[in-house]
């Protein structure tokens, strides 16, 4: 708001200098004359001033409420700012808590990941050592079960050494009725022979089978010294004794000589010995070292109904006699199969041996237990070796308890399981 100065042009106007020097009006209008330039010209002037004044005065009432509101909102501002101050340290220490729990997760990940590649690494060589284990320990079976079978060999071997050894042994008088073998020594018209030919009635004198050790002396005739004639005809003049030392260790020498022989020169059997045939050798101890040769049994097409060069038959008999546990069935196919829906033979006693079989259509009574040429819808499980045979698919076997379960992934046919079909077997524990 702009205030209009008083000028002297207004004051000259207005104030008693303009008016006549001698007043001639009433004592109102002569009064009037002096109060003119108050009224028209001053108190104009002073009430815009005071106007101005009060206007002044409001505005500055306002600035200064304005002002209170701006330092209220200015403190408002400063706590809110020293709030946002005391959030933003509380958030860079939050921060800080996370960086720092970032870094501990960070490094418990690595821990975690180096602990998972050495749990990995302790775990590939626990594996690595279960598999040389179970390899060891199929080398140490494989072994034994050729050691077992060497054993037998070797018992057999030793029985039928001893027989000979005993056989050979024998020396007593001349029977024209018993067989003889070689080594056998008799004595015979006062005379002793060692027999070198098997064979029955052959006098010792027949140089073919016999030969002579010591021949009888001739019969003391009358008294007095012998004659040279007598006890030297060729005229060797030594110690007899000595000769008959040195005759009997020729004739010994000969005789382990021939002894030692692995030629069978005589052509002995295990028949004249009363020995069994080594390939009928079979009993309850080495049933399962038979299954050695199964393999190559196995795949010899002209052998196909043979195990290791004995057929079922053999087998059976051989483990009725040693008294093993041994039973027989059939069951009919349900079309099944898989590794997870195997089908399962339940025996009431733990087998070693399983042979199973599909019954052919034109099976009778007396064909007994048939095995098809090739292999085919058949199979064979020896406890503890890899050993099956099928139609050119693998069949897993399993041996819970005394069930044994088997299976296959290629179809019904190859885990001898198709449906409808009848198949035997039989279980040997």
């Amino acid at each position: 708001m702009s205030l209009q100065k008083i000028t002297d042009a207004q004051m000259d106007a207005a104030g008693v200098c303009s008016a006549p020097n001698v007043l001639t009006g009433t004592i109102a209008q002569n009064k009037a004359v002096f109060d003119k330039m108050v009224r028209s010209l001053v108190a104009p002037a002073y009430n815009a001033a005071v106007d101005a004044i009060d206007a002044i005065n409001a505005t500055e009432t306002g600035i200064e409420a304005e002002e209170a509101l701006r330092v209220a909102a200015e403190g408002g501002r400063v706590n809110a700012e020293n709030g946002r101050v005391g959030a933003e340290a509380g958030r860079v220490s939050a921060e800080t808590a996370r960086v720092h729990a970032e870094n501990a997760r960070s490094a418990a990940e690595s821990s975690r990941v180096t602990a998972e590649s050495n749990r990995i690494t302790a775990e590939n060589v626990r594996a690595a050592a279960e598999t040389g284990r179970a390899n060891a320990e199929n080398s140490r079976e494989a072994a034994e079960i050729a050691r077992a079978a060497a054993e037998i060999v070797r018992a057999n071997t030793e029985t039928q050494r001893t027989a000979a050894e005993n056989a050979r042994n024998v020396w007593e008088n001349y029977s024209a009725t018993k067989a003889y073998t070689a080594g056998n020594k008799v004595s015979y018209q006062g005379s002793s022979y060692v027999c070198i030919q098997a064979g029955a009635g052959n006098l010792p004198t027949n140089a073919a089978y016999w030969t002579l050790i010591a021949a009888k002396g001739v019969d003391g005739k009358g008294a007095g010294d012998m004659l040279a004639a007598t006890y030297d005809p060729t005229g060797k003049a030594q110690d007899v004794f000595a000769y008959a030392t040195a005759r009997a260790a020729a004739v010994q020498a000969n005789l382990d000589a021939h002894a030692a022989r692995t030629d069978n020169p005589h052509g002995i059997t295990c028949a004249k010995i009363g020995a069994q045939e080594a390939a009928t050798a079979i009993n309850l101890g080495n049933i399962g070292s038979q299954s050695v040769n199964w393999a190559q049994g196995a795949v010899n097409a002209n052998n196909a109904n043979a195990v290791g060069g004995y057929s079922a038959a053999q087998l059976l008999a051989a483990a009725a006699t040693a008294s093993a546990k041994i039973v027989y069935g059939s069951y009919t196919g349900t079309g099944t199969y898989s590794e997870a829906m195997p089908t399962s033979i339940a025996f009431p006693f733990e087998p070693k041996l399983v042979m199973i079989v599909k019954t052919p259509n034109d099976a009778s009574a007396n064909r007994g237990f048939y095995w098809n040429n090739g292999w085919s819808n058949c199979a064979i499980w020896v406890k503890g070796m890899q050993l099956e045979q099928n139609t050119g698919s693998i069949l897993w076997f399993t041996l819970d308890g005394n069930t044994l379960k088997y299976g296959a992934n290629a179809n019904a046919a190859a885990q001898l399981n198709e449906s409808g079909a009848v198949y035997s077997y039989i279980g040997i524990g």
